[in-house]
């Protein structure tokens, strides 16, 4: 089975990316920040429980990539459009755009890249949340 306990997290990421873009629309934008947290630490507990319980797959893995790119790029850019899209519609898409693209970028470069494993539980790719907690 492809599907494994760990992806129903990563489904309440997804879910949660959805959810940030709906509350956004409809203006609620401090709902919509707690729900980018909430995704974010759902995307955290994913990882944690598939070391855990050692259920990680290919399909998981490639399953969370995607909801890493809703979660960290899609719904930012959703939220950051509807907060400023009052002040002026061209900075609104201008900085909206940038989270989705580096977001696609970075989803592009981490599938051509190949991961090289150093041991068997620690691998050279930085994780999406590393990388926003760092910068």
């Amino acid at each position: 089975m492809f599907f494994k306990s760990k992806d129903l997290i990563t489904t309440g990421t997804i879910i949660c990316g959805f959810l940030v873009i709906v509350f956004a629309s409809l203006g609620n934008i401090f709902f919509a920040s707690l729900l980018i947290l909430l995704g974010a630490l759902l995307d955290i507990s994913d990882g944690f429980y598939a070391r855990l319980t050692k259920s990680g797959n290919v399909f998981g893995k490639e399953f969370d990539l995607i909801a890493d790119l809703v979660i960290y790029s899609m719904a930012p850019s959703i939220l950051l459009f509807f907060v400023y899209q009052s002040y002026n519609i061209y900075i609104a898409s201008a900085l909206g755009i940038l989270p989705l693209l580096f977001g696609c970028i970075r989803l592009a470069r981490f599938n051509i890249k190949k991961i090289r494993y150093i041991t068997r539980k620690t691998f050279t790719a930085i994780s999406e949340n590393a990388r926003r907690i760092s910068s």
